[in-house]
């Protein structure tokens, strides 16, 4: 059942936006609360090298346990979901009125203090090696309980790698404010799920507990990222960006570092995580439960699934198909309009043709769902942009996936974008993610918030099998 706590909606505050992980942590608190998003006024920290080489891994753990209190009071919950993240599994979590304690935090500290303006050439992959190093050691010599992954991508993420770094910190095992947090807020009985997501992305292992990603999904290959290709050349000369060629660190005269393929930096999470959180169920007779891929695409349809089962289950069934890209989701707008979400990771290729399959694949499973369709994603990677990705689509590619299904172009609702193509600019992407989300809370408000039965574990593992991913228990 999804309670709405106060007659007078107190907006929830979204932190640390620039952290996938954080933002849907955040965004399924807002889902089981049925919260509105709303961003500080300066919802752009700037975070100085020093400060955040003083991290603590411990305190991070008890400043969102803290915003879960906040938000959740005492309530106590059938299931906890902890692992590796992404819009699916926040739906996912959603979908079972269940909070999300992410594996990771994700920092982005500037390059030089006092110099914002003056960027690094982002081409200069043994610099943003040694500079993040300056940052990640002092991390790692401090915190017992993570692993550093400092993720280098010249394409995807171009304008953020000659200003900022991006270090992602994963638990190694659970820290003492989730321990507590499962305690105090685990209803007897209920069960911790563990979401797994072990696609591996080839890193560079510079110790035993810091490694570094080349690269990043959607649809360059880690053998382009290392090595180059034709078609990164083509895009580097449209860019007009003089590099010409791979960015292989060990080639920059940086190591030589041995490659080792492991859990990939955004959507993975430590092997070793697992199997702490498991040892903790069993040390407090907690039940446990397993979900794993090898592909961490395939979670974009776990929450499809989920919610497919409780509305049916409450026999209230789904009004459409609401598609959410990247960080840009419907959060507690889905439960309100019955649309089932699909996620999908980026906005270029790799994403469209996992999309495609997902839509063909729930069209064709539930030929009774309504042709109806929402739309919502980032402003940026799209090919009609001026700074756009070696694998970039237009928007109006995904626009027209799914009115093919459609009966008519009335049928689908796009959040924030009019016309066919987005062409926004560095400052009006950022400003445009409020925006987003009031859209969606606003969309969601005109349906009423139904009264839904529970999912029970059988539920859980009907909608991971749908989705093709394995279920393990204790």
């Amino acid at each position: 059942m999804i309670i709405r706590y106060s007659e007078v909606f107190i907006p929830m505050k979204l932190e640390h936006f620039y952290s996938s992980s954080l933002t849907f942590t955040q965004h399924v608190l807002a889902g089981i609360s049925d919260s509105k998003i709303e961003f500080p006024l300066n919802f752009i920290p700037i975070q100085r090298a020093k400060r955040v080489s003083e991290l603590d891994m411990e305190k991070e753990a008890q400043w969102l346990i803290t915003k879960f209190k906040k938000v959740l009071g005492k309530r106590k919950f059938n299931y906890i979901v902890i692992g590796a993240p992404s819009g699916g599994i926040a739906q996912f979590a959603t979908a079972l009125d269940a909070p999300f304690l992410p594996c990771h935090f994700l920092r982005v500290p500037l390059y030089r203090r006092y110099k914002i303006l003056l960027g690094h050439d982002p081409d200069d992959v043994a610099g943003y090696y040694h500079a993040s190093m300056r940052i990640v050691a002092k991390i790692i010599e401090n915190n017992e309980n993570c692993n550093a992954i400092i993720h280098y991508d010249p394409i995807h993420d171009r304008p953020l790698v000659g200003t900022c770094h991006t270090l992602r910190f994963k638990y190694r095992f659970l820290p003492e404010a989730y321990k507590e947090f499962i305690l105090n807020h685990l209803k007897e009985n209920g069960t911790i799920i563990f979401t797994h997501i072990q696609q591996t992305w080839p890193q560079y292992i510079v110790s035993d507990r810091i490694f570094f990603q080349l690269g990043g999904a959607d649809g360059v290959t880690p053998e382009e990222f290392a090595n180059g290709s034709d078609q990164i050349d083509k895009w580097a000369a449209e860019m007009n960006i003089s590099h010409r060629g791979g960015w292989d660190l060990n080639s920059s005269g940086v190591g030589p570092y041995e490659t080792r393929h492991r859990p990939e930096s955004e959507w993975g999470n430590p092997p070793e995580l697992k199997d702490a959180t498991k040892a903790f169920c069993d040390e407090n007779k907690l039940n446990f439960l397993c979900i794993t891929t090898n592909d961490y695409n395939l979670p974009g349809i776990l929450g499809t699934y989920a919610f497919y089962r409780k509305f049916m289950k409450s026999n209230l069934p789904p009004r459409g198909i609401a598609l959410e890209i990247y960080t840009a989701t419907f959060y507690s707008a889905i439960p309100r309009s019955r649309y089932l979400p699909i996620w999908a990771v980026f906005p270029p290729s790799g994403s469209y043709n996992y999309i495609s399959r997902f839509l063909k694949q729930i069209l064709s499973e539930f030929p009774e769902l309504p042709r109806k369709f929402a739309l919502t994603t980032i402003p940026a990677g799209f090919a009609e942009q001026k700074y756009h990705f070696s694998d970039s689509i237009p928007f109006k590619a995904w626009k027209d996936l799914l009115l093919q299904y459609a009966e008519s172009s009335d049928d689908l609702m796009v959040i924030h974008y009019k016309g066919d193509q987005i062409k926004f600019g560095n400052i009006k992407i950022v400003l445009s993610y409020p925006k987003l989300y009031s859209e969606a809370w606003k969309w969601g408000q005109q349906f009423p918030l139904d009264q839904f039965l529970p999912l029970n574990i059988d539920d859980i593992k009907w909608a991971a099998r749908r989705a093709n991913l394995q279920v393990l228990e204790n």
